[in-house]
């Protein structure tokens, strides 16, 4: 059995195809391809992607071969991502969070199963609460809204953030551009070495960077939203309140932000600054506890799935 994986641009999704090539790889052929309009050489097509023209495009591309499609979102779909409803009828469709779930089944597409993405780096618990924070995240209005930015500038703290240069706020942080060049174990590193992981971003279709984060054994000050709730809780997080969404039309969905106010960003950030050493540290291992629920062995439901 060769299982080809294709996947769209966005960096995450790279990652997720990457990762699934080395837990499927202990079971069939695997290979990732590069070119979305050539014809499948595998006897099973798994796509990964948001429901975009991308995404269409490498299940056209593949009909003839069982496809399994592995889709995210991170908001409400548009009129242009009906395409998806009855190619969900004849293919495997696969979501990472039931807040993508009940996205893609409000448009009356069929959703076979819900399948998390998998942690495979863990760490330490840590025993000391540095008062440092690390954020990840490329640059997209979703992942700095203005009432994250505001609570970094009134609360006087400066983040470490990876990121891409076209972010405008790399004054507010120290500041590592990524561009995708930096590997796995140097992104591990600043997970290890710092305490706290400030999710300042108002929309997930997962969340993959919070959770990689919990693996480290580090807490989580985040709004209180889905998915991030569906594996983060209050033993290890500082949840900020959230209240109305807006949306922001992009690509193929509108773009579900969840408005948080800046005064309880600024007040969670301040209770992470004040916390004594042993309530951090409690903290850190029920991250840790809770990732481990993540473990790769996640993806044994594709390998039930394949057959």
């Amino acid at each position: 059995m060769i299982v080809e994986i294709r996947h769209t641009r966005p960096f995450s999704l790279v990652k997720i195809a990457n990762d699934l090539k080395r837990y499927l790889s202990n079971y069939y052929d695997v290979i990732i391809s590069t070119n979305n309009y050539s014809p499948p050489k595998g006897d099973l097509v798994l796509a990964i992607g948001n429901p975009d023209q991308e995404l269409f495009t490498i299940i056209r591309h593949s009909f003839g071969k069982r496809i399994i499609a592995y889709t995210v979102c991170e908001g409400v779909l548009r009129t242009p991502a009906l395409w998806f409803k009855p190619y969900s009828k004849i293919i495997t469709h696969v979501v990472p969070s039931k807040y993508v779930k009940e996205k893609y089944e409000a448009i009356g597409a069929d959703v076979d199963d819900i399948i998390p993405h998998a942690i495979f780096d863990f760490g330490e618990p840590k025993k000391q609460n540095n008062k440092n924070f690390l954020y990840i995240g490329g640059y997209q209005y979703r992942k700095y809204p203005q009432y994250g930015i505001e609570a970094i500038k009134r609360s006087g703290i400066k983040p470490c953030v990876l990121t891409t240069k076209n972010n405008p706020y790399t004054k507010l942080f120290e500041t590592i551009i990524t561009d995708y060049k930096l590997g796995e174990t140097q992104v591990m590193d600043y997970y290890k070495k710092l305490s706290w992981y400030l999710n300042i971003s108002d929309c997930e279709g997962f969340g993959l960077t919070p959770l990689e984060a919990m693996a480290h054994g580090m807490p989580l000050i985040s709004p209180y939203y889905l998915p991030i709730y569906e594996y983060a809780d209050s033993s290890f997080t500082i949840f900020i309140p959230t209240k109305d969404a807006w949306y922001e039309p992009f690509g193929w969905e509108n773009i579900e932000h969840h408005i948080y106010n800046t005064d309880d960003m600024v007040f969670a950030i301040y209770k992470a600054l004040d916390m004594s050493d042993n309530q951090f540290s409690n903290m850190s291992e029920n991250a840790l506890k809770k990732a481990k629920m993540y473990t790769p062995d996640v993806y044994k439901k594709f390998v039930n799935l394949i057959g």
